[in-house]
């Protein structure tokens, strides 16, 4: 194996890990009160709030209105995941991520950074 892709491989994979350690900004707000904080979710109407642990989606039924809930997770409780479990009046959906921002995307768009990292390190390999 080439010892530059190694090396680089490293060093990209050093960055996602130490990115997950650090402090996070995470959007916090809910559709009930700004429906730009909906499914179509508009970011620019909202600032990001410094020093999360862990950023949280939230998605269910209140009285027949489907609601969605971002915010600040003070301490993890999963890493990067969607699990089903009871939200308001029905079942809702609870997803956990843990990169910048990462809860105005939809479930799995917070991982594409890690993907496109591999794909040029794959790349770069052939140069």
């Amino acid at each position: 194996m080439n010892m530059g892709y190694t090396v680089s491989v490293v060093v990209m994979l050093s960055f996602l890990y130490a990115e997950s350690a650090t402090a996070l900004q995470c959007y916090d707000c809910d559709s009930a009160s700004n429906s730009k904080c909906a499914d179509q979710f508009v970011a620019s109407a909202f600032a990001a709030v410094n020093g999360c642990a862990q950023c949280v989606k939230q998605k269910g039924v209140a009285n027949g209105v489907t609601v969605v809930i971002r915010r600040c997770g003070a301490t993890v409780d999963g890493n990067n995941e969607c699990v089903k479990r009871p939200a308001f009046d029905s079942e809702g959906t609870y997803c956990l991520c843990n990169t910048d921002l990462c809860n105005g995307a939809e479930v799995g768009r917070s991982l594409n950074s890690a993907i496109v990292i591999l794909f040029l390190a794959t790349f770069l390999r052939f140069l």
